[in-house]
């Protein structure tokens, strides 16, 4: 029998699996505890459909949409060595003969403010650095947003384009760096990082929730600090 949602939900999205010493451009920007999770094997929050899934099935569709022009290299994986260190990314769209990277972001448009806002050490303009260094340097940044909150009655639009400023790709380089001897201090001496600096606290319906920890990090269940108060854990439903 047919069943549209077992479907969807058991549609391998991305790769769940870990990899000791591999770091993704999409994670380099989190905060080095949820680095530190990924990399000593955390067993992850009981898995749910989430935003991140959504916006895979969002590529899906795109990747159809654009797949017949001959100039984009489409979901092409690409990955550099740093000592013992493997660094990768997989990018949704490269324009080869303008040499734009896109991105791909199904997101609110408080993310997308962020972004405007933060600049080049927004944790998207920090995974389009490690993309135009993954590269060899030349290329321009840009993120196609779809807005899930856009309201198209009140003329706000659903798809926009941004160019994204970014590090340069000895910055990035740098950058990197300092996150994989950060994570090898830890790594080699058993010890647990400190507790997330930016943990996205929002006030949602009148509760006050770090939803970084709440919704988006996958290891919030199994991490020492997280301890979310009852007004948080009842935002959760």
């Amino acid at each position: 029998m047919f069943d549209p949602i077992k479907e969807i939900e058991n549609y391998k999205f991305y790769d769940r699996t870990k990899h000791r010493y591999t770091l993704s451009a999409s994670a380099i920007g989190n905060d080095i505890l949820q680095l530190w999770h990924e990399q000593v094997g955390t067993e992850e929050n009981q898995y749910r459909l989430g935003d991140m899934d959504a916006g895979s099935i969002m590529h899906l569709g795109l990747e159809q949409i654009f797949k017949s022009n001959k100039d984009l290299v489409i979901e092409e994986r690409y990955q550099k060595q740093i000592g013992k260190w493997t660094i990768s990314g997989k990018m949704d769209i490269i324009d080869e003969k303008e040499k734009v990277i896109y991105d791909i972001k199904t997101g609110k448009n408080y993310s997308r403010k962020k972004l405007l806002e933060e600049k080049e050490k927004n944790q998207y303009a920090i995974q389009l650095a490690v993309y135009n260094w993954l590269l060899c340097g030349g290329y321009k940044t840009k993120i196609l947003w779809i807005l899930k909150d856009s309201d198209i009655t009140k003329n706000q639009p659903v798809f926009i384009v941004d160019d994204v400023p970014i590090m340069d790709e000895f910055a990035i380089e740098e950058y990197i760096n300092s996150k994989i001897n950060l994570l090898d201090v830890y790594l080699d001496s058993n010890k647990i990082p400190n507790e997330c600096q930016d943990k996205w606290t929002r006030t949602i319906n009148k509760i006050t929730v770090n939803s970084k920890c709440m919704y988006y990090c996958k290891y919030s269940n199994n991490c020492k600090y997280f301890k979310p108060s009852i007004n948080q854990a009842l935002s959760k439903w």
